[in-house]
């Protein structure tokens, strides 16, 4: 059963993995596709896990926070700035690759499309931390620096 639970957490992950590996990238996109308003996503439900993910649309601009150690961009944010980097490992069960050295501020501009859930355990972390995902590409500069996380 629990390989079964671990099975459909990385099919969701890698399905969801393709839209992602784009968000910041200007490659491919076309100009009626930067016209296009998108749909938003119906509400859904992780199966056998009960993680409940909603999709909205940014009303105004505003500052989430991103926990990393590699790429200066991606697509998972947090609403709260985590206070160490133990705890965002723990409680948005980050990857092992991902130690969470740095912590950056992300603006989100309005009218960017968003989808908000729990982090569900993985990679033997805990999870339970809110979280926000990118569905839509936002310019580079958007993305802070980033400073150390202790």
């Amino acid at each position: 059963m629990t390989r079964l639970i671990w099975i459909c957490l990385l099919t969701l992950l890698f399905s969801l993995s393709g839209p992602v590996m784009g968000v910041n990238s200007d490659f491919g996109r076309s100009t009626f596709a930067a016209k296009t308003t998108l749909a938003l996503p119906a509400p859904s439900v992780v199966p056998n896990a009960g993680g409940v993910i909603r999709s909205f649309v940014q009303e105004a601009d505003q500052t989430y926070y991103r926990a990393f150690s590699g790429s200066q961009s991606g697509a998972f944010l947090s609403a709260v700035k985590p206070g160490s980097s133990a705890f965002a490992r723990e409680a948005l069960a980050l990857p092992p690759q991902n130690t969470a050295a740095y912590i950056q501020e992300v603006l989100v501009p309005a009218g960017t499309r968003l989808q908000h859930s729990r982090a569900l355990p993985a990679f033997g972390r805990r999870g339970g931390a809110e979280q926000f995902q990118l569905m839509d590409n936002i310019p580079n500069q958007n993305f802070g620096t980033g400073a150390a996380l202790p």
